[in-house]
């Protein structure tokens, strides 16, 4: 991306595998959604009181409460300048699918709150199969990107297979390029049969 756009390209990834969405979500954002006031208004317990009897839906674990992450590993960066997000989760959330995109709005417009860009862009992975239906899943990640203007979607559904997880490797990094190039205003075409699709006659790449 670098050798196409002229520019030093800088990215800080913040990651830890087997979350959920709630505990990457600034207050801000939570707050914003009348649908999520049970997570807006959740008191933190602390890790030595945590017990089984504290689970609610994905909240299944101490680190997993709400704003844990965000607190601790995003909020110190801000408000450092940040033109987009590359988010890629879901799992973890997959059987509350049915307030998925509602927490996707609360997690992007809190981010872009705090990090003080409005117009922050927000391109993200939609969950491919891994031997188990996740239609409802797939269709709550579609509908965010039909909701919010500055989102894009990357398709992976035709890329891998059950047997590998959906891990497409080399082309599914090709996609990541392809929302770098946009984000620095360049065309770049994707490589996902959606995308080859999708790209005709449209202004951007995505």
């Amino acid at each position: 991306v670098e050798r196409e756009i002229g520019v030093p390209v800088g990215l800080v990834g913040v990651y830890r595998g087997a979350t959920g969405i709630d505990c990457w979500t600034p207050p801000e954002g939570t707050r914003s959604r009348p649908d999520l006031s049970d997570i807006a208004n959740w008191k933190h317990i602390p890790k030595g009181k945590w017990t089984k009897a504290n689970v609610v839906g994905a909240i299944n674990h101490d680190d997993q409460q709400p704003a844990v992450y965000w607190n601790t590993v995003v909020a110190p960066w801000v408000p450092f300048a940040c033109r987009g997000m590359l988010w890629y989760q879901g799992e973890h959330d997959a059987k509350e699918f049915n307030r998925y995109c509602s927490k996707l709005h609360a997690l992007y417009d809190g981010w872009r709150k705090r990090f003080e860009n409005k117009n922050m862009s927000f391109y993200y992975v939609q969950l491919c199969s891994w031997g188990r239906n996740i239609a409802p899943m797939q269709e709550a990640m579609a509908r965010f990107e039909k909701e919010c203007p500055n989102a894009a979607m990357v398709v992976i559904n035709d890329l891998g297979s059950n047997a590998d997880g959906g891990k497409a490797g080399t082309t599914q990094r090709d996609h990541f390029r392809a929302h770098f190039l946009q984000l620095h205003g360049r065309s770049q075409t994707a490589l996902s049969a959606r995308f080859r699709h999708q790209i005709q006659g449209a202004v951007h790449a995505l």
